[in-house]
């Protein structure tokens, strides 16, 4: 019995909001949105910066802390690595505000987001481990 136009049209938007969220196939392959770090390809602060393919993507990266804010800017912060830096949105881990630490490497769970729509710009959202 075929689908009701309307199911039918839901239908094709949900297939295409799957897909479009990791569901499918992006960029030719299957991608599992991972749901902790343990699943999350393990990347570089510069292949967060010039890989396309990552962009809406989990990822482990690993870096330094740098500029942390305070006040209003708390949440605001970057990671950098081997002379590139990305901002990073989200909780600021404590060893960014230790004095007696210098350049402690962290690593950090988190998903690759436009820095605004159309920008080739990026920046990391921070994801709960």
């Amino acid at each position: 019995m075929p689908l009701h136009p309307v199911r039918a049209g839901f239908a094709v938007l949900a297939a295409t909001l799957w897909a479009g969220c990791g569901g499918g196939g992006g960029h030719g392959s299957a991608y599992a949105t991972p749901l902790n770090p343990k699943q999350a390809p393990l990347v570089t602060v510069r292949q967060l910066l010039q890989a396309d393919s990552l962009v809406g993507r989990r990822v482990r990266v690993v870096g330094t802390c740098a500029l942390a804010g305070s006040g209003p800017s708390t949440g605001v912060w970057v990671l950098q690595d081997g002379g590139f830096s990305i901002e990073v949105r989200g909780l600021v881990p404590a060893s960014c505000f230790r004095q007696d630490e210098q350049s402690q490497q962290l690593a950090i769970f988190a998903q690759v987001e436009p820095k605004s729509a159309g920008s080739r710009e990026r920046l990391l959202l921070r994801l709960p481990e």
